[in-house]
């Protein structure tokens, strides 16, 4: 266990675009390095100082709060009990502000939130994709169908 330290943003973008747009920024950051990232489960770490005593590691795990919506959760933490020098605020910081400038230069087109009729009344893909949370983590479906639904509601 270490220090740990963590922010959200809700970034207005596609979740899949949100995980390009992080990795485009992990790229750039120095002696940061990419050592997991997974685009079924949407989350990828870095880490920095291989070899020194107490490496930092910044986590960004995406979650689909919206058809157009992404809340990122970026943490980062420290093999240490404290951070008295902040460098998992500034590890976070290196990561959140070239993000937030590049979802700002997007031009994202305007569109109403995919729907799905049902009867006389109509149900949002977001709607949806809670109910498959809800019956996954209930064990009724598997995380592989999870994903092949939610996949087919998002259209991707």
């Amino acid at each position: 266990m270490g220090f740990k330290n963590s922010v959200s943003i809700v970034a207005p973008v596609p979740i899949a675009q949100c995980f390009a747009l992080l990795q485009e920024v992990g790229a750039t950051i120095d002696k940061y390095k990419l050592i997991d990232s997974s685009p079924t489960t949407y989350s990828l770490v870095w880490r920095k100082g291989m070899g020194w005593t107490n490496p930092i590691k910044v986590r960004a795990d995406l979650m689909l709060v919206g058809p157009r919506q992404t809340q990122v959760s970026l943490s980062a933490e420290i093999a240490a009990l404290a951070d008295p020098f902040n460098f998992t605020t500034k590890a976070i910081e290196l990561f959140e502000k070239p993000f937030k400038e590049r979802v700002s230069t997007l031009t994202l087109p305007e569109a109403e939130p995919t729907t799905l009729s049902a009867g006389d009344h109509t149900i949002s893909a977001a709607d949806e994709i809670r109910k498959l949370a809800a019956l996954k983590a209930e064990g009724i479906i598997s995380e592989d169908e999870f994903i092949k639904q939610k996949n087919k509601l998002l259209g991707s």
